[in-house]
């Protein structure tokens, strides 16, 4: 997960279509936000996000799609 993706990063806009149902089933509280980054596909850029919102109490889960 820590691995770099040497400046190869970057692919096709995805769709949240799919993570919709998938975000929603994983998620216990009253909200559920989905988030579309068009362009994300490596577990580095994944891991910085995580680490940005780490501190906040109020997510209780936080799910990725990079192969899409």
């Amino acid at each position: 997960m820590s691995k770099s993706c040497g400046g190869a990063c970057g692919g096709d806009a995805t769709s949240a279509a799919d993570t919709d149902i998938q975000a929603s089933s994983e998620a216990p509280g009253r909200w559920v936000s989905v988030y579309a980054v068009p362009k994300m596909d490596c577990p580095s850029e994944e891991r910085m996000i995580r680490l940005a919102l780490n501190g906040f109490e109020e997510i209780r889960a936080l799910s990725f799609d990079l192969l899409n």
